[in-house]
């Protein structure tokens, strides 16, 4: 009895050091999400939101979501088409929706980090605070510009948290909210719903392409099946900013063969992401580790290179963060210099995109080395990191997860 004494007095202060660490954080976020929240409502129309307002007015004045004629190219799918309907009382609240999601996943990440008792989470809300709240890609995509690619990544986010708690229903069904909004969570899609051993979780497979099934036909019962040209339509656009071919372009390398990789690059895309997804199974890949190498490889590959594609790696990567998978942790590490990257890369292109400088000499840098830089740094991501598989293969448990989250 009177060794137990000091364990229960040793165990109780650690409560109160707990609860304490605890209001401390929660005390951040609330300050975190009270300047954000700012910064959404102040922020207005910026950037590609002044594109979805054309749009959506488009829509509510009766016109087509995919008539290219009178408004900009839409390379989006039925749900981005359907918020224009939430647009009515104001062409700001989906702007407002996109930024909501985004700090209640902000407050769901936190608490699972919390959550960790079993050793002292100062690091991992470290590296959560680089990856997500303090990251300018995240501020500038989701509350400056309001992109929708915050939707696709909240969407995919709690996905992966449902799949991970065991809501396979449901995180079927964001998957394919995901998947209607922008096509490019398609080629996440067989990543996501792989178990372990070379197995498949049937549920939400069925449940994401049943998703996909029905918004199909409900928006080709109202505007006819005009929404397949964001797809075919996405694969004639030319190369941008932090696209490796833009890079090409930039060095004058041959006009045909330029052409030639640009006309084949969905195919490319397509090809590189099922090596990708052979070598995982292959290598039993973790599930979520898998899902986020393919966003990455994605992202580096496809010649539309804009930064807000890179908002749904990083709440991948958040995902990995919290999910606690031991083999996750090497490619966590490994991508965080990139992480840090983005950041600065964001903040330097507001910059230059408020004062007008972007597209002149001053952006030169930013408009024409981030490619490469982003390719050989995803390259390397990838490539380390199945290496990595490929050399502990023989060892299981490296590849499965260590919390009560499940598969």
């Amino acid at each position: 009895m009177r060794n137990s004494e000091p364990d229960t007095l040793t165990s109780q202060w650690n409560d109160v050091l707990l609860r304490r660490r605890d209001i401390l954080v929660f005390g951040i976020v609330a300050i975190w999400t009270s300047a954000v929240s700012y910064q959404l409502a102040a922020s207005g129309l910026r950037h590609d939101y002044v594109a979805y307002v054309e749009q959506w007015a488009h829509i509510l004045a009766g016109g087509n979501p995919w008539q290219i004629g009178g408004i900009p190219f839409n390379a989006y799918g039925p749900v981005h088409a359907v918020l224009a309907y939430a647009a009515i009382p104001s062409f700001l609240l989906p702007k407002y929706i996109f930024g909501l999601g985004f700090i209640i996943l902000n407050f769901v990440f936190v608490a699972l980090l919390l959550g960790k008792r079993r050793q002292n989470p100062v690091v991992d809300l470290l590296l959560y605070a680089f990856i997500v709240p303090l990251n300018f890609l995240i501020i500038g995509s989701v509350f400056l510009f309001g992109n929708n690619d915050a939707l696709v990544a909240g969407l995919i986010g709690f996905g992966v948290l449902a799949r991970m708690r065991g809501f396979l229903r449901i995180a079927g069904i964001l998957f394919g909210l995901a998947i209607l909004l922008k096509f490019y969570p398609l080629l996440l899609l067989p990543f996501l719903v792989f178990d372990r051993d070379r197995r498949w979780l049937i549920r939400p497979l069925i449940w994401t392409m049943s998703t996909v099934l029905v918004g199909a036909v409900l928006t080709s019962v109202r505007w006819g099946s005009s929404f397949l040209s964001a797809i075919t339509g996405g694969s004639e656009r030319d190369a941008t900013i932090l696209s490796i071919l833009n890079f090409a372009r930039e060095m004058q390398i041959d006009s045909s063969l330029y052409e030639w990789l640009v006309t084949w690059n969905t195919a490319f895309v397509v090809g590189a992401v099922a090596l990708l997804l052979f070598l995982s199974v292959r290598y039993n890949v973790n599930w979520l580790v898998g899902a986020n190498l393919a966003m990455l490889l994605t992202a580096a590959l496809y010649k539309v290179g804009h930064q807000q594609f890179l908002v749904t790696w990083l709440v991948l990567l958040a995902t990995l963060l919290v999910s606690n998978i031991r083999s996750g942790r090497f490619m966590l590490y490994i991508s965080m210099p990139l992480v840090l990257f983005f950041s600065w890369y964001q903040y330097m292109f507001v910059e230059y995109w408020n004062v007008g400088v972007f597209w002149e000499e001053e952006g030169y840098f930013l408009r024409v080395w981030s490619g490469p830089i982003f390719f050989v740094s995803a390259s390397t991501i990838v490539i380390s990191t199945m290496l990595k598989y490929r050399q502990s293969r023989k060892d299981p448990q490296g590849e499965q997860s260590k919390t009560p989250f499940g598969p």
